[in-house]
């Protein structure tokens, strides 16, 4: 097999078969998650998981290679650096210039110099490059991709599933646990002892929920009816036996103790999202943050109600407000990770400030459409 970065006219001092290549950037993650244990926090800027099917373009400044160009692997990204693998040593101080394919396909000339190198096994040597200027690293780096290959890295399918766990689970022992193997699909999963509170974080936006055995035993074998009565629609699945459960031919599904991998992964693709990525959903570029899934799970609710009050103040011809308000969405959107939505909600106050009203309707729409597109992962807001 020929190496992945085979091009003409450039050099792959790797010389890796895609397999090798693959395998080689496996172990290498597994390795550094378990000797980088405290050190994210103490980082300066966020290091983003940065691989690509076709490398990069590297050039090294130095006369008698003026004419040379290589082909680099990276491994991750920051705003200030990168890490890249490459065939051969280079010196701390060596001048580099990379051409770096974004994600809207415009080709970056990013300049920098090399920081350190050191030597990972047979010619494979792994380069830490600084960048001469900071860069948004969101530009190039496929945050639906790097959120499937974590969950690939812990074990987990690379099919990944957005959605809205409730996890009512009497065992102290078994809340922890369910909210990781969970989590690390890409569920945000809120866990509950109390079958009361449980049923009170039950709402139009929660995908599914699993209920022990004791927890059923405790509402008195009959459960579904009682959701249905309380106006949760969604797939309910038993966790442990069911022995006495009246109603269990209304379950969704059952996942006996011990709960192993498979069956989680069996019972989540037959009940939700089936596609790891909805290809017209617009994915928020912190949804790798899982102690952030919540939060950005809710905001897409305060977001379609914000679109909602533009489309009204448009209509009511309130422009004063509706630039307010335009300000505000592009403030938050930003936060919770969706700089394409905020973009257009800046760009969208500009345009009333500076008079340029024949283009609202379709910047409006536009905005319209991409609130659609991040609402995607919450079924009960497309409805």
């Amino acid at each position: 097999m020929k190496s992945p970065g085979t091009q003409k006219g450039f050099v792959d001092t790797l010389r890796l078969s895609e397999t090798e290549l693959h395998t080689l950037l496996k172990d290498m993650d597994e390795r550094d998650r378990e000797s980088d244990v405290g050190l994210a926090d103490l980082r300066s800027s966020q290091r983003l998981h940065y691989s690509v099917s076709t490398p990069i373009v590297l050039h090294i400044v130095q006369e008698d290679l003026s004419d040379t160009h290589f082909l680099a692997h990276p491994r991750n990204i920051s705003s200030g650096g990168m890490a890249f693998l490459h065939g051969s040593y280079l010196h701390a101080g060596t001048r580099c210039r990379f051409a770096m394919k974004a994600l809207d396909g415009g080709i970056n000339a990013i300049q920098g110099e090399v920081v350190h190198c050191r030597h990972v096994k047979d010619r494979v040597h792994e380069v830490g490059f600084r960048f001469d200027s900071e860069i948004d690293p969101n530009a190039f780096v496929d945050h639906a991709a790097m959120v499937a290959n974590e969950a690939d890295a812990a074990g987990a399918p690379a099919t990944v599933i957005f959605g809205h766990a409730i996890v009512i689970e009497m065992s102290v022992d078994q809340r922890p646990l369910l909210s990781f193997e969970l989590g690390r699909y890409g569920l945000w999963v809120e866990t509950y002892e109390e079958v009361a509170q449980g049923m009170d974080a039950l709402g139009p936006g929660v995908s599914i929920l699993l209920i022990c055995k004791r927890s059923v035993d405790a509402m008195g074998g009959m459960v579904i009816s009682g959701l249905r009565r309380k106006g949760y629609e969604g797939p309910v699945v038993l966790i442990g036996d069911d022995e006495g459960v009246i109603d269990i031919d209304d379950f969704a599904g059952t996942l006996k103790r011990p709960i192993g991998n498979d069956a989680i992964q069996s019972m989540l693709k037959e009940h939700l999202v089936t596609p790891s990525v909805d290809s017209e959903a617009l994915l928020s570029d912190r949804w790798t943050e899982s102690n952030f899934r919540g939060h950005i799970w809710r905001y897409l609710e305060s977001l379609s109600s914000r679109v909602d009050q533009l489309n009204g103040l448009m209509e009511a011809g309130d422009l004063s407000e509706f630039e307010l308000v335009c300000n505000e969405v592009a403030a938050s959107a930003v936060g919770y990770g969706y700089r394409k939505i905020s973009k257009t909600a800046t760009e969208l106050a500009q345009s009333l400030q500076s008079e340029q009203q024949d283009q609202l309707e379709d910047q409006f729409k536009e905005l319209e459409e991409l609130t659609r597109q991040a609402c995607r992962l919450r079924k009960d807001l497309c409805d």
